[in-house]
């Protein structure tokens, strides 16, 4: 089980975790994902991290031929839960732009920063929506578009369709084993 290291320096206490750079030492592999699993919030209670982790290591694995792949992946899983947003804001097409973006960078059609201007506009589009579906389904979108800039917002993509599903009131654990059949294969 990952848990949190006190050190003293002097009369201070500061906090650090296995693998953060506040541990020199601490290069193990359960410690960067406890770094992960901290980071994004979840508690490691137990010690047993949450299902989507497994998505989030196999980003910080990827090689660049892998990144377009996994592009069209968070695209995939952004596009299931569109609907959520558009039932609330059928007018507003940014978040549905994103998920464009996301699948035209990956076919090499639009650059990083046109990309990453789209993600930014569905972020907005999810602070201007007002049920928790619309939202997480729109942030879905955002970091599906965001791909393009960094491999590692794929997994948000999918964690915030995961999030929208639930908001609406469907199975999100049906919604993760989707996701994770279909998550492009990365070498080790």
């Amino acid at each position: 089980m990952a848990s949190a290291a006190v050190e003293r320096q002097g009369t201070a206490r500061k906090r650090t975790f296995a693998g953060s750079p506040g541990d020199r030492a601490g290069n193990d592999r359960g410690g960067r994902k406890a770094v992960i699993a901290l980071s994004v919030g979840w508690s490691l209670g137990d010690g047993a991290l949450p299902p989507s982790v497994e998505a989030i290591l196999a980003v910080r694995r990827v090689r660049l031929n892998r990144h377009h792949e996994l592009a069209g992946w968070a695209a995939d899983c952004a596009e299931r839960v569109l609907a959520l947003f558009e039932a609330e804001r059928p007018a507003d097409a940014r978040p549905r732009h994103a998920i464009e973006a996301a699948r035209r960078w990956q076919g090499d059609d639009l650059t990083v920063v046109e990309a990453r201007k789209l993600a930014f506009a569905s972020h907005a589009a999810a602070r201007q929506s007002a049920s928790p579906a619309a939202v997480a389904a729109a942030r879905a979108a955002a970091h599906a578009a965001a791909t393009a800039h960094v491999a590692a917002h794929a997994p948000h993509a999918a964690s915030y369709a995961r999030k929208a599903i639930e908001a609406a009131g469907y199975d999100a654990e049906a919604e993760h084993r989707w996701q994770i059949d279909r998550l492009p294969h990365l070498p080790q």
